[in-house]
């Protein structure tokens, strides 16, 4: 039997084929169905309700000899090897693929997309004398306030939670995927060691995404105490290692980052899509004005809620294909994505 995991750790997901055919993703029955969009250090081994990888692939292969291809990065290969080391019929192959790469390229063409349409500005009149243009700035300055100011801050997502207080600790348990250190101010006593298991429930994260800052002098009490209880997974974090967060950075960080900038790409083209859904009521309105300059006084207020509207109506006209490209193309990118390795070198 062979088998191939194709792994993606931004957002994350796994794909994978069996003998050669792709399973269908959202078949509940399939193999790794439950945890194909968890982050594959969680479900390498056994967490709760879950048996863990080694259990579900020897159930699948019933003593079948076994080849297992892995595509993804080098260090999450390194788990996957560690944690099926000596299992028997396992032929196991690893394959590099940058989705990491693939993605950041990807952002990053769209990020100067949205921004080029937020400063770039279109044409309202013309004659021989001059070029009259408005920018998305101008016509529609709380949107382009509000698109420009998340651009801004678009490369600093927090992808590392510290926990210094019970709010916290809350606000962490409920999230998933960002790194946690648990500060000495909540760690007050060892009892407090059982809840890390809390940041780690529903596959939300792996353990060595959560770390424990302890004094040198109480380091060795913190390990002996979890020493005592197999099912308490504990990282202690000395004050001078410093090497740790760039480790952590690389491996789930940099992921969590991505992830967290699709998907505020995501809500910034649906914001720049409602503006383009706007053009029936700008007609509308347009409509409506005319008629009451006709009907009625034509005053200077009303002439430049005409000027408004059909300026607006304008850049719609003018931007609405662009930013359907630029949809297209986040689309198109996380549907290749989402194709296995193989198949993106095919297309």
């Amino acid at each position: 039997m062979k088998i191939e995991l194709h792994y993606d750790p931004v957002r994350p997901e796994t794909a994978v084929c069996i003998n050669g055919a792709l399973t269908d993703r959202k078949d509940v029955y399939g193999f790794l169905y439950p945890v194909r969009g968890c982050l594959l250090q969680a479900w390498l081994p056994q967490s709760g309700s879950w048996s863990g990888l080694r259990s579900q692939l020897e159930e699948l292969a019933r003593g079948e000899a076994l080849e297992l291809h892995f595509y993804g990065r080098s260090v999450d290969g390194a788990d996957l090897r560690s944690s099926l080391e000596g299992m028997e019929g396992l032929q196991l192959e690893l394959h590099e693929v940058d989705r990491i790469g693939q993605t950041s390229q990807m952002l990053a063409r769209l990020e100067q997309g949205i921004l080029r349409l937020l400063t770039e500005p279109v044409v309202m009149e013309y004659d021989e004398r001059a070029e009259r243009r408005k920018s998305a700035q101008e016509l529609f300055p709380e949107m382009a306030e509000c698109v420009g100011e998340r651009l801004k801050s678009f490369s600093l997502p927090s992808w590392l939670c510290t926990v210094e207080t019970e709010d916290d600790f809350d606000a962490c348990a409920q999230s998933e995927g960002s790194c946690v250190v648990l500060e000495k101010s909540f760690l007050t006593s060892l009892e407090v060691l059982h809840r890390v298991g809390e940041l780690t429930r529903s596959l939300r994260r792996c353990p060595e995404m959560v770390w424990c800052r302890v004094e040198v002098e109480r380091r060795r009490d913190f390990a002996y105490y979890a020493a005592q209880f197999p099912s308490l997974r504990l990282n202690l974090l000395e004050e001078d290692e410093d090497a740790w967060q760039q480790r952590l950075y690389s491996k789930y960080g940099k992921p969590y980052q991505l992830r967290s900038q699709l998907r505020e790409v995501e809500q910034l083209l649906e914001q720049m899509e409602s503006v383009c859904g706007q053009q029936d009521r700008l007609r509308g309105e347009i409509k409506q004005l005319k008629e009451q300059g006709r009907t009625g006084t034509v005053t200077p207020a009303l002439l430049r809620s005409q000027l408004d509207c059909t300026q607006k109506l304008r850049w719609i006209t003018a931007k609405t294909k662009e930013i359907q490209q630029l949809r297209w193309q986040l689309d198109r990118g996380i549907a290749e994505l989402e194709q296995p390795a193989d198949q993106q070198k095919e297309g």
